[in-house]
């Protein structure tokens, strides 16, 4: 960074997405959290390492998690300390190494859109590896670009340490990997002479690294896909994936708004791809490898899967700006006009992104630790049953519930005088006619805590102390 105005962009990008992240950090953990925070983090650490089959151990999250735990005791912030930093750093990061390229406009845009992306806020507060394989897979891909232009140990070196990291926070970091090896493989074939083979071979080493802490649990690792593969169906390349991935790197809720940056994104891409067309080959290459890897081994696919394209996603809907606001100024020389002309769009992106922010504050993950704290606040006294999927990791904040999974047969007895906390509803088709019959003919929803992430993760808490009948009506 040699120019005079590059560090101080720098620390403000990075004080911007460490205060958002920062800010609520200590809401409630969701699920897949207390899932890690229940099953890993209280481990040993060797054991950490050789049990990485298992969908929520990111095993390089999980130690660090760890050692944060271990050294401040555990609390939502400690848990998600590693997230916290890796995510806070993206932004200034993705500037600083791609502001030469593109200019240093569109890369600053490109850091204040991704700290202001709910979804990259909530990736930085979670409990999870997906910020660290964000930043580390973002950190690979620049630096093997940087090997091949400058062939040097030292860059070779960082970019091994960052694509290992990559895959220990997450084990679909080797898809960014894989993307350079087929990258580095096209170029050695259409110029054999130079720089030889070694291209490719470099990331298949740092490749063979990444899989190293895997291997002791690549047995329980298949047996788990042969096990849940047949989920394909919940969680696929379909209409409700496309849109969830569709927010997911758009940062907002409203489906115009949507459209409008995917249309944006489709054409600052082609610009990008001028620009700087093997990083946009990389990233685009890895984001179909984890697709055909879906459709290949028939497994499902959640779109957090790809968040490594995060990104991707913000430097090429920044790249849009620039022909933008010389369409808007035309020809005019003023320089006011020209700066209104990339300033106004870029502000009505951005706050678009801070009303998506503002949603998940107020919303949060899952409200179990509102739910729990509401009983003791309100019902102290009553017997709480953990209902459905959740019926493990709600004792995470109410230990004294009984845990309940709906599947089995129960009688009227099994609820009544009760409080049920649930979530996902919907989910109960699957089990007996008598127990939904008996829960919605004895129980009435009494409180319901929605979720800025998936509809599954609303929690209900149902009231069986008087037989009033239970909807399935909600309102945020």
């Amino acid at each position: 960074m040699k120019t005079r105005r590059a560090w101080p962009l720098f620390l403000v990008l990075l004080a911007v997405s460490l205060a958002l992240r920062i800010y609520k950090i200590n809401q409630g953990l969701w699920y897949d959290e207390i899932s890690t925070a229940i099953s890993f983090t209280h481990l040993p650490w060797l054991k950490i390492i050789s049990s990485p089959w298992y969908p929520n151990n990111h095993p390089l999250f999980t130690l660090l998690a760890k050692l944060s735990v271990s050294l401040f005791g555990e609390k939502e912030w400690t848990l998600r300390l590693p997230s916290l930093i890796a995510g806070s750093l993206t932004p200034p990061v993705l500037y600083g190494l791609t502001r030469k390229k593109i200019g240093e406009a569109p890369a600053f845009l490109a850091g204040l859109f991704l700290s202001l992306s709910y979804w990259s806020i909530w990736f930085s507060q979670d409990a999870r590896g997906y910020a660290g394989l964000i930043l580390f897979s973002l950190l690979s891909q620049i630096y093997y670009l940087r090997w091949l232009e400058n062939r040097t140990g030292r860059t070779a070196l960082v970019y091994t340490a960052c694509s290992a990291a990559a895959c220990y926070f997450h084990l679909y970091g080797i898809f960014v990997i894989s993307s350079q090896m087929l990258l580095g493989f096209f170029q050695w074939v259409s110029n054999r002479k130079k720089p030889g083979p070694v291209i490719f071979v470099l990331p298949g080493l740092s490749l063979a690294l990444g899989w190293l802490i895997y291997l002791p649990g690549i047995s329980g690792l298949i047996a788990y896909s042969a096990a849940h593969g047949h989920k394909v169906g919940e969680r696929w390349m379909n209409a409700y994936f496309l849109k969830d991935l569709l927010n997911l790197f758009s940062g907002s809720q409203y489906f115009s708004w949507e459209i409008l940056l995917l249309v944006m994104f489709i054409a600052g891409l082609v610009r990008l791809a001028k620009a700087w067309p093997k990083l946009a080959a990389l990233y685009v290459s890895a984001l179909l490898m984890v697709m055909l890897f879906s459709i290949l081994i028939h497994f499902y696919l959640y779109v957090r899967f790809v968040s490594f394209f995060q990104p991707m996603f913000y430097l090429a809907l920044a790249m849009c700006f620039e022909p933008l606001a010389n369409m808007i100024a035309g020809k005019s020389r003023s320089f006011l006009l020209k700066s209104m002309s990339l300033i106004l769009p870029a502000a009505l992106i951005g706050s678009v992104l801070a009303l998506g922010a503002t949603r998940y504050y107020r919303l949060g993950k899952q409200g179990f630790k509102d739910a729990a704290q509401y009983i003791e606040k309100n019902h102290p006294a009553a017997r709480v049953v953990s209902l459905g999927v959740i019926n493990t990791v709600w004792s995470y904040y109410y230990p004294l519930a009984e845990p309940l999974t709906g599947k089995e047969p129960f009688s009227p007895e099994t609820v009544r005088d009760k409080l049920l906390v649930c979530s996902f509803p919907d989910s109960w088709k699957t089990w007996p006619p008598q127990n939904r019959r008996i829960i919605r003919n004895m129980c009435r929803v009494e409180k319901v805590w929605p979720s800025a992430g998936y509809e599954e993760n609303i929690v209900y808490l149902l009231n069986c102390f008087e037989p009033k009948g239970w909807t399935h009506d909600r309102t945020e």
